[in-house]
């Protein structure tokens, strides 16, 4: 009896903790693993578009950092640690914790982030 209220309690708790995350994002880890297109890892254009994906392991972001040129091919993308992606463009430090489903945009390297719905 008294047991197995105690484990609908716990369970109960991580679920509500699960949902919570879920709404607020999750702390990614500064080592975990982001995707760059090759434009932005050259450093020939700037990081215009972000999108963050469910992350497929621990080891993965879910971060796809874009240049916004049509001609990418998934093929020649890098991958990057978001410390590095943070060093390169440290305009994203307000949003890398964001839920994935993210997408952050901006039309220039000077201009604002704008969340997109």
């Amino acid at each position: 009896g008294q047991q197995l209220r105690k484990r609908a309690c716990i369970v109960e708790r991580r679920k509500s903790l699960a949902a919570r995350k879920r709404m607020m994002g999750t702390v990614v880890e500064k080592n975990a693993a982001a995707i760059l297109c090759p434009h932005v890892a050259s450093g020939s254009s700037p990081i215009l578009i972000a999108v963050r994906n469910e992350p497929i392991n621990e080891s993965d972001s879910g971060w796809q950092f874009l240049c916004n040129r049509e001609e990418d091919v998934p093929q020649d993308a890098q991958v990057w640690s978001v410390s590095e992606v943070l060093q390169h463009d440290p305009s994203l430090r307000d949003y890398i914790n964001a839920p994935p489903g993210t997408t952050i945009v901006r039309e220039s390297k000077v201009a604002s982030w704008r969340r997109m719905q």
